[in-house]
């Protein structure tokens, strides 16, 4: 099985997000360009332009000059964007010691259909991206909040390239489809401590209702 960081997981998405947002961008500068280029060597149709005929001042009104503008000039251009990535999945959540290291937490995410009655020990992750630029988010456990995601540094000396992030999400993708070899992503100290709260204020909710339901049944029952 192999072992990665959770802060791998994450990075691995929000550079997705961030490499699909660039894409988009790019192609949408690349059509500009290319409306641009074609107007200025004459290759589009007059029916693209407005043409305004204008008298010249201090003149006896014979003389005009003629200003063509391109049609795509007086539309709002509207670029697509990603402003938000959800993605959910079951994933088992372990406890063990690491050598030189306290005990920290560990998820393992698996396919939906293959949950049994007997996999209680199974639970509900959800990671969310907002932001059209520097995409922030969090990370929820059973819709208890576990971390946030603080918002990515941006375009800068050293940052990845849309390929490079491409690459990295790709990468991962192939890894979890590697159903014979389950990856495990090991949790921080501060995020294995979350997950023990979360996991406790679950355990002591299921307690109080199992209590609550056997205190029902002893009262029917008389």
């Amino acid at each position: 099985m192999g072992t990665r960081s959770f802060d791998d997981l994450l990075q691995a998405f929000q550079s997705a997000l961030i490499a699909a947002q660039d894409s988009l961008r790019i192609r949408r500068e690349e059509a500009d360009r290319r409306m641009f280029e074609a107007g200025e060597i004459g290759g589009v149709s007059r029916s693209s332009f407005f043409t305004f005929v204008i008298p010249q001042k201090g003149t006896d009104g014979d003389t005009y000059e003629v200003l063509p503008l391109p049609v795509s000039s007086f539309r709002a251009h509207h670029r697509p964007r990603i402003s938000m990535l959800s993605l959910e999945f079951e994933c088992e959540l372990k406890e063990k010691r690491l050598p030189g290291a306290s005990r920290r937490y560990s998820l393992v995410i698996v396919a939906r259909n293959q949950r049994r009655w007997w996999h209680k020990n199974r639970r509900r992750m959800q990671i969310v991206f907002h932001g059209t630029d520097r995409p922030a988010g969090e990370v929820r456990i059973d819709g208890k909040l576990l971390v946030e995601i603080p918002r990515d540094e941006g375009a800068g000396k050293g940052c990845p390239t849309p390929e490079a992030k491409g690459s990295i999400f790709l990468k991962l993708i192939n890894l979890l489809r590697n159903v014979g070899q389950q990856q495990r992503f090991t949790m921080t100290m501060a995020q294995s401590q979350r997950v023990r709260e979360i996991v406790g204020q679950a355990d002591a909710e299921t307690m109080m209702r199992g209590e609550t339901a056997t205190w029902w049944r002893a009262i029917f029952s008389k």
